[in-house]
């Protein structure tokens, strides 16, 4: 199998390989960015204060943006397991206002991805223009509108009034 701008064969095997190759980068870069945001978190939790979540705001949705929905989802699970055991109050201390933390991180990452991976490159390929290409559709017609009636001055309507009435009855 030949591809365009391409002096190289490649076989089918090497096509699979490079796809199981690929897979794997993409969720290395999930776990690099997730471990970009602990890093983060560690450096700047003087700064951030109580809040673990806020160094992994970014993860998620620049992960989407570049890899598409799927790793964006992951990247916000991920990033929301590994706040919450290293940075927050961990398993151990399950109290309502962690667990409530954790949901809004959850939601505002989640609808983050969703946003970011409807705009971004990662959100749909590319189309390629088939070998075997349809004819080209015809155009219809343009629609030609009727044209409107004249309408008369309310006077000239009334004076008419006693005509009509005389000429249907």
């Amino acid at each position: 199998m030949t591809y365009p701008g391409s002096i190289f064969r490649k076989r089918p095997g090497n096509l699979a390989r490079d796809a199981r190759r690929n897979a794997r980068l993409r969720w290395a870069k999930v776990a690099t960015l997730v471990a970009a945001g602990l890093l983060a978190g560690f450096v700047l939790q003087p700064a951030f204060g109580r809040d673990p979540y806020v160094a992994f705001y970014p993860v998620a949705p620049l992960c989407a943006w570049a890899m598409g929905p799927r790793p964006g989802l992951v990247a916000t699970v991920l990033s929301a397991v590994v706040a919450f055991v290293c940075l927050g109050p961990g398993a151990g201390s399950l109290d309502v206002v962690g667990v409530a933390e954790l949901a809004g991180f959850l939601a505002v990452s989640a609808a983050g991805v969703g946003l970011v991976s409807s705009l971004g490159p990662g959100a749909a390929p590319v189309r390629q223009p088939s070998a075997s290409a349809a004819p080209p559709a015809r155009r219809p017609k343009p629609v030609v509108a009727a044209p409107l009636p004249i309408l008369e001055p309310a006077t000239a309507v009334l004076a008419a009034e006693p005509e009509r009435r005389r000429a249907i009855g």
